[in-house]
């Protein structure tokens, strides 16, 4: 099974069993089609394509959503910002209290990698840490 033959509308249910109920069920709208019907949702909605990874048994699907207007105000200003250091600003803009753990997990980024985004938000003066590091939150600063 390729990722190739997967969005192609190739169906091969894991468990038989289980997709012949949910078909009996009414809960099937058609046998491979919702791989192509989210590409093709994605597409209409102007969002980036999902990606598809084949890990072992597992199958991850990444959806990527629009960026945020804090983003999008940040890419049109004199700010020199990677897409982690993008992406770390619009999370701590949404959620505050996040910690550097839950800002890597969330972002699918190393701890050192979130680290180094804090600092450069820090330097340029986009972010501010209010409280301590225990029971703090950090603040999008507003220029």
């Amino acid at each position: 099974m390729s990722i190739e033959r997967i969005k192609s509308g190739l169906s091969v249910p894991r468990n038989p069993a289980l997709a012949r109920i949910f078909g009996l069920a009414g809960l099937v709208e058609g046998w491979g089609t919702g791989i192509r019907r989210m590409i093709s949702e994605c597409a209409e909605h102007g969002l980036r394509e999902p990606e598809f990874e084949l890990l072992g048994t597992d199958f991850r699907v990444t959806l990527y959503r629009q960026p945020s207007e804090l983003c999008k105000e940040i890419r049109a200003s004199n700010y020199s910002l990677d897409e982690v250091e993008l992406h770390v600003l619009d999370a701590i803009n949404l959620d505050g209290s996040l910690t550097i753990d839950e800002l890597s997990e969330k972002l699918q980024v190393s701890r050192s990698s979130v680290k180094r985004a804090i600092s450069s938000l820090k330097d340029q003066k986009l972010i501010m840490r209010k409280g301590n590091n225990r029971y703090g939150y950090w603040v999008v600063q507003s220029n």
